[in-house]
């Protein structure tokens, strides 16, 4: 019944937690656009996503990451003697929002936003007193920004609230999305100027989103929503990640036998495969258990009848029913998981003959469904 509602787009299409939730920091992007936006967004956006693509900054993210271990992780070890204490959450954030800037925007995520912006809307934010903001200081914010506007959309999903700025929660959201689009202005201006000046810019979502402008005259597409578009990429592009790294982390400090294993072989270069390895079983029990999207929900715009499940009844949907598909139940009910789906177990992916999608990530079958289902959960699979 899941795959058939988030399948069926004309029936169950995104409702109003979309377009009067997650638009007020979204607008028209990509999680939140449907109809002619939608489509337009994947075809512009979506080649920057698959595999092939991805793979073409495999040393940069490498590169990214090893700098930002030595930057945030060293010194905090060398001052504390025997157990330091390390948030994980803000060093794979800021690696995660590091690595989708330099891949995808070509912009050294350091300097993002150092350039003052207007002073209310500084202020607004905390960035007080005078001359630029030191390097690194507003992707830190950004990171910090983006988990809070996270929480505050969640809740306000959860519980029907509407996003109202008599909330607090909702007025430093809406703070922190106003300095988000001055900054990102500056950046879609520079680029423009060099796409103006040089026959090879950047190709990236930037240039792409740019192209898209200049040359459909019958669709206009102006900067308000290509920074709605970029709002959403680095928002969706380095969160969702980010906490997947850190629930990986979880769950390897947690079974210490697993982590050795998984250390010893990722050290066996010349054997490692990975389609048969530890690394991509582990991959696939963290997003079992820790889907990254832990829940979307859909209205149906008519009345619908859903197939029966395991032997029971069809399921009568009438029209304007919400309904809401949990991948957190999902992934862990034992009827298709077994007795022990609550548990930590990756070579329960050992002997399985399921479907597969990308380089052998199960998906879809038995409920596994950790970034939704469809078309719009291919780039973030990969």
């Amino acid at each position: 019944r899941a795959r058939r509602v988030l399948g069926m787009h004309t029936t169950f299409p995104k409702g109003p937690d979309y377009t009067k939730t997650f638009g007020v920091v979204f607008g028209k992007g990509l999680v939140t656009s449907m109809g002619p936006d939608h489509s337009r967004a994947r075809r512009v956006l979506g080649k920057f996503f698959v595999k092939a693509h991805v793979e073409k900054h495999v040393l940069q993210m490498r590169d990214v990451t090893d700098a930002l271990a030595d930057e945030i992780l060293e010194p905090r070890f060398a001052a504390l003697d025997d157990a330091p204490v390390v948030d994980v959450q803000e060093f794979f954030h800021m690696v995660t929002l590091h690595i989708f800037c330099k891949t995808q925007l070509n912009i050294d995520a350091a300097l993002l936003g150092t350039t003052r912006c207007s002073h209310r809307t500084d202020r607004a934010c905390g960035f007080v007193g005078p001359g630029p903001l030191p390097p690194g200081a507003v992707a830190r914010w950004i990171a910090n920004e983006v988990t809070a506007g996270s929480n505050v959309v969640g809740t306000h999903i959860i519980y029907n609230i509407p996003m109202s700025s008599v909330f607090p929660g909702v007025r430093r959201t809406l703070a922190s999305k106003a300095r988000v689009h001055e900054t990102l202005q500056a950046i879609v201006d520079a680029r423009r100027d060099i796409m103006t000046t040089t026959a090879d810019p950047p190709d990236d979502c930037l240039t792409a989103l740019l192209r898209e402008q200049q040359t459909n005259t019958e669709m206009p597409l102006p900067d308000t929503e290509i920074r709605q578009q970029i709002v959403t990429l680095i928002s969706a592009g380095h969160d969702t990640t980010a906490y997947f790294c850190c629930y990986a982390a979880l769950m390897l400090a947690k079974h210490p036998d697993i982590q050795d294993r998984l250390r010893a072989e990722l050290a066996d270069d010349a054997n490692f495969d990975w389609p048969t390895s530890l690394l991509k079983r582990v991959v696939q029990e963290v997003l079992r258990l820790y889907p990254v999207i832990p829940m979307v929900t859909r209205v149906a715009n008519k009345d619908a009848v859903l197939p029966s499940a395991a032997g029971g009844q069809p399921l009568a949907v009438p029209k304007g029913t919400k309904l809401v598909v949990p991948f957190f139940v999902l992934n862990r009910l034992p009827q298709y998981w077994g007795s022990d789906a609550a548990a930590f177990n990756p070579d329960r992916w050992l002997d399985t003959n399921n479907e597969t999608l990308s380089d052998g990530i199960q998906f879809y079958k038995n409920g596994f469904m950790p970034f939704g289902y469809g078309s719009p959960a291919r780039p973030r699979l990969t």
